[in-house]
């Protein structure tokens, strides 16, 4: 059913159901999709296919939300809507999926959604109260640098991996872009065929981290009339600008 009623949705169902789509690409990333920079290559998807489908479902996500609110003609209505993603922004950073509350933050902050002055002003003090505590976390200031500190509590307080622990998913952008910044500087083999283990070692730990954070699960029951959010297919950019200046 691809109906779907925001108003109709609590915002912790609406987090539940992005994170159990999200969860299943991001938990079958493996080792090999994340050297040599794959996911920035012409052969993509063929070489690094779940890195490249998270990387589409991440824009995908910030987008449909874009077009949810634009949906509504009128400002109060907007208002609304922003506010209920607010919320599911707030409940995805709960549940640690800070990959897809990254996503829509990143909406929020689109010149479009900017430019819904009217709105906003509709907007309660309370929720953009939130979204602005949510917009420092996903900060890009040295390099993600609080968003990657929300992902390594997480890791602190998981004190056994036989525990049964709440799923995480680390916004990916920030390891990529590390990845990809490595894989241009020294080879892992230099002139005299010596390997540069200190290269080795630092991608492995990136490695390490995203592995480990595959290993918890979360167990929330699909909800298929929400499937939607499991493939959306928002307008494109000059549309969603179109809307935004109606």
């Amino acid at each position: 059913d691809r109906i779907f009623d925001v108003f109709c949705w609590d915002p912790i169902e609406i987090a539940r159901q992005i994170t159990l789509i999200t969860q299943y690409l991001y938990r079958n990333i493996g080792c090999q999709e994340l050297i040599l920079g794959g996911w920035t290559k012409n052969d993509k998807m063929e070489k690094c296919p779940n890195v490249s489908r998270l990387i589409i479902r991440f824009n995908k996500i910030s987008k449909w939300i874009m077009e949810e609110i634009l949906s509504y003609d009128f400002s109060k209505d907007r208002a609304k809507v922003m506010e209920v993603f607010i919320a599911v922004a707030e409940e995805l950073k709960n549940l640690n999926n800070l990959n897809d509350c990254f996503a829509v933050v990143t909406t929020f902050n689109h010149l479009c959604m900017k430019n819904l002055k009217k709105s906003w002003e509709q907007v309660s003090e309370n929720a953009k109260n939130k979204q602005k505590d949510l917009s420092d976390i996903c900060s890009i200031l040295k390099n993600f640098e609080k968003i990657k500190n929300e992902f390594l509590e997480y890791k602190k307080n998981v004190k056994n991996i036989n525990e049964l622990q709440e799923g995480c998913i680390p916004y990916l952008a920030p390891y990529l872009k590390d990845l990809a910044f490595l894989e241009e500087g020294q080879k892992y083999f230099n002139q005299n065929k010596l390997i540069n283990i200190h290269k080795i070692i630092i991608v492995g730990k990136i490695i390490k981290n995203i592995k480990e954070s595959q290993m918890f699960v979360y167990s929330y029951k699909p909800v298929y009339s929400l499937s939607i959010l499991s493939d959306p297919e928002p307008l494109d950019d000059e549309d969603l600008t179109s809307l935004s200046e109606s």
